[in-house]
């Protein structure tokens, strides 16, 4: 697991997590992430790895991560000089 910042909602020990998503502006807005996403979180349920889904969402994305069924939880926080919101989806 990742080392969480001070400011980050500690881990419940039931979650997944999935770490940074980056696609190469030239192939944005095609649809690339989301289906990456959807089969992470496909290969999560499937493999039973967690009751839960986390990750680290920079907040100008936190709309984004909603649509595909994740929630804000805590409080924002800034890392890397980024607002970021931790995100969580039950399964």
């Amino acid at each position: 697991m990742p080392p969480l910042h001070g400011y980050q909602v500690p881990d419940d020990g039931m979650s997944a997590r999935i770490g940074r998503i980056v696609t190469n502006p030239r192939y944005r807005s095609q649809g690339l992430a989301a289906d990456l996403m959807k089969r992470a979180l496909l290969f999560i349920r499937e493999e039973g790895l967690g009751r839960n889904v986390r990750i680290a969402a920079q907040r100008h994305l936190s709309n984004y991560y909603t649509g595909l069924g994740f929630q804000e939880i805590g409080d924002p926080y800034v890392e890397d000089g980024i607002a970021h919101a931790d995100m969580m989806l039950v399964l």
